[in-house]
């Protein structure tokens, strides 16, 4: 009967011993498992260290080097505002120096237009008497036939030859 027992027994020990073997295995899977866990952590620890010892004094030197910036920012600024000033003071200076010239230059201007007129009008009041003594020409709002009998009888032959004469030299 013992093999009896035995043989009975047998599937059940054999069950038993797998159970316990799988049971050791997934344990030492755990265990491996769990320790690499532990070193990776160990190792982001360490990292985590290491950024904490030289990132905080990188931040620091970031701080101070932006304030450096800003500094030369302001002093850029101060510059281009006094830049700005300069511009606008040569700006008036341009004008004003402008304004003194071109004030005597149109006075000069105006004055030789007007003495050019003058000297048209001299000279073309001449050639209108010529064509006044041939009767070519009458004044805006004469009327030739209304004119007074008076100043005909008045203006003799030799005064007409006068002033044709006087007109034509």
């Amino acid at each position: 009967m013992d093999l009896a027992i035995v043989a009975s027994s047998t599937p059940s020990m054999v069950l038993h011993y797998a159970a316990a073997f799988f049971f050791v295995a997934v344990a030492i899977g755990l265990v491996y498992t769990l320790v690499r866990t532990g070193k990776a952590l160990g190792r982001v620890d360490k990292l985590l260290a290491d950024v904490d010892r030289e990132v905080v004094p990188l931040i620091g030197k970031a701080g101070v080097t932006m304030d450096e910036v800003n500094s030369e920012l302001q002093k850029v600024g101060e510059i281009t505002q006094a830049v700005v000033d300069l511009t606008e003071k040569v700006d008036s200076a341009a004008k004003a120096v402008e304004s003194a010239i071109s004030a005597p230059a149109r006075k000069a201007a105006s004055f030789g237009a007007g003495v050019t007129q003058a000297f048209s009008s001299f000279f073309s009041r001449g050639e209108s008497r010529q064509s006044d003594a041939a009767g070519g020409w009458t004044p805006s709002g004469w009327d030739e036939t209304a004119a007074p009998a008076d100043s005909a009888a008045a203006n003799t032959g030799a005064e007409a030859e006068a002033d044709a004469g006087g007109a034509s030299s």
